[in-house]
């Protein structure tokens, strides 16, 4: 095998790794924590949201994660042909490069803008003495349930795309 080749699949294991666990860690513990902790998790998901790089990581690590697969698979796509491709090893890894580019994709238009919008609402409650309005305690409500349905979405995406990676090369491989 060659270096690039090499640092290509690496990079690649390396961000979906990163991703994937960055968001079934969200799912599976911070946001059930934030919930019980009531008005204090409210404080600690604008620090984790506002005070953090995670909503510049979590897409960078998908961005990578999706570009370095697709030049994985053009890599072996190119060398193999269009039968490859309809293998069951070609078909496993399209499985998992759509799933993963649906999970960015919901990640970036609906996670991400949520998540964004509370932090910004946070800010403007803040600036006017920290008493939030009925309209705004709503929309906040509407927002975080949009961003745990995206996140579990997304986390399910990432599992069917894991799986199939995982299948396309020790299975079918």
């Amino acid at each position: 095998m060659d270096l690039p080749l090499m640092l290509l699949r690496e990079l690649h294991i390396v961000a979906s790794t990163f991703w994937a666990g960055a968001v079934f860690f969200m799912i599976s513990f911070i946001l059930p924590a934030v919930r019980k902790a009531g008005p204090d998790g409210k404080g600690f998901m604008k620090a984790l949201m506002g005070g953090t790089k995670v909503l510049v990581a979590l897409p960078m690590a998908g961005l990578a994660t999706i570009a370095s697969g697709f030049a994985l698979f053009m890599k072996d796509m190119g060398g193999m042909g269009p039968e490859w491709a309809m293998s069951r090893t070609g078909m496993a890894y399209g499985i998992g490069a759509v799933t993963g580019i649906i999970a960015l994709v919901i990640g970036a238009m609906v996670s991400r803008p949520a998540s964004l919008r509370l932090v910004a609402m946070g800010d403007e409650i803040a600036a006017v003495g920290g008493t939030a309005s009925p309209t705004q305690v709503a929309e906040m409500q509407a927002l975080q349930g949009t961003m745990a349905r995206a996140l579990r979405t997304v986390a399910w995406l990432l599992t069917v795309a894991l799986v199939a990676m995982v299948a396309a090369r020790n299975i079918y491989g």
